[in-house]
């Protein structure tokens, strides 16, 4: 076989996969959301960061943080995101209060009047005195303000932005387990077998020269099926209607010749018998006959072009979409001709640079 049917092969894989990660990647939003998995993360890194429930507690429902909460049907959704400033604020808050609480006799005489740094260093250092881990944690970062409630301020949202961060890289290691499960489901219900579609883009000439038609038009406008995938080289989230049209896409490359989905139940989307039992009966006769005829050989041959399917959705669709757009490059033989305006066919970027 030819290097350059090969590359083609590459590219027409790298397109399939990034279909099907976009895919993916809008089911698992759409889950997560239903979860409120973020919000999940959230609280727990605040927990984690404060190190007792009495902080985080008063923490969340402090007024400049509880008006981060979403109302949805009549109850308050807790938050995805609260920005450091306002922590920062509102945890010295918090702090005045503890060491009030810890010391009665000390207690400051705020009225409305906003803290000053004294009243915050004092009350971290009587927290820590109390062996509270928030008191040991800020104290260093206080001491480091020049008594500068400003400086102080900015320390400690610094401080939790660097904690999030953690939190981030919980969320996504979570995100990927979530996408091996979603991708692994989608290859079996919808057959997307890695190694039988390799074979197929190899041996029809056909079908590969459609394929990579469709990905060179993905890769120059950042588009599948008329969807904006790829903006800015961000990936864009698919909305309800996006994904219907995105599968649309995916029966097209079935019309094509793509060997995905299951033979068997051709009969339902053809005919399309209805919901009646004979005709249930029918496809679930003729699945299972299909299946028997099938040789142990090929089944666990079939199962293992799944879990590759499964493994490369977890990669994620700016990884499949960046891949793409460097084997079309290389596919062109290097830089694209500039125009006369002096610049490639790529968002002015020169060189042939590939757009991240």
């Amino acid at each position: 076989m030819a290097i350059s049917s090969v590359l083609d092969v590459a590219v027409g894989l790298a397109f399939i996969y990034a279909l099907l990660s976009v895919l993916c990647s809008g089911l698992n939003e759409w889950v997560a959301q239903m979860l409120g998995r973020r919000g999940r993360f959230l609280r727990e890194g605040l927990r984690n960061l404060l190190g007792d429930r009495w902080f985080y507690l008063r923490l969340v429902n402090h007024p400049l943080i509880s008006a981060y909460r979403r109302d949805a049907a009549g109850r308050a959704q807790k938050p995805s995101y609260l920005p450091s400033e306002a922590v920062a604020q509102a945890l010295f808050d918090v702090l005045v209060v503890k060491a009030s609480q810890l010391d009665p006799e000390n207690k400051p005489a705020r009225d409305s009047e906003p803290l000053d740094f004294k009243q915050v260093r004092d009350a971290a250092a009587k927290c820590r005195e109390e062996g509270y881990a928030i008191g040991t944690a800020l104290l260093p970062l206080l001491d480091q303000a020049d008594k500068d409630i400003a400086a102080a301020s900015k320390a400690v949202a610094a401080w939790y932005d660097s904690a999030m961060e953690r939190v981030t890289g919980w969320y996504k290691r979570n995100a990927r387990n979530s996408l091996f499960l979603i991708g692994a489901v989608m290859a079996v219900v919808l057959n997307v077998d890695s190694i039988e579609i390799t074979r197929t883009l190899m041996r029809s000439d056909s079908l590969r020269e459609a394929v990579v038609k469709d990905a060179l038009a993905a890769s120059a406008t950042g588009k599948i099926g008329g969807v904006q995938i790829m903006k800015d080289g961000v990936i864009v989230t698919p909305s309800p209607d996006d994904i219907k049209a995105l599968v649309a896409a995916g029966e097209q490359l079935e019309a094509k010749g793509l060997p995905i989905g299951f033979s068997c139940l051709a009969p339902a989307f053809d005919a399309k018998p209805g919901s009646d039992a004979a005709g249930i009966r029918a496809l679930v006769k003729e699945c299972a006959k299909a299946a028997k005829d099938t040789s142990g050989g090929a089944m666990i041959l079939k199962v293992i072009g799944w879990l590759i399917t499964a493994l490369a959705l977890t990669l994620g669709a700016p990884f499949w979409f960046q891949l793409l757009n460097r084997l079309v490059d290389l596919r062109g033989a290097g830089a694209k001709p500039l125009s006369a305006s002096g610049k490639d066919g790529k968002g002015g970027k020169e060189d042939g640079a590939v757009t991240a």
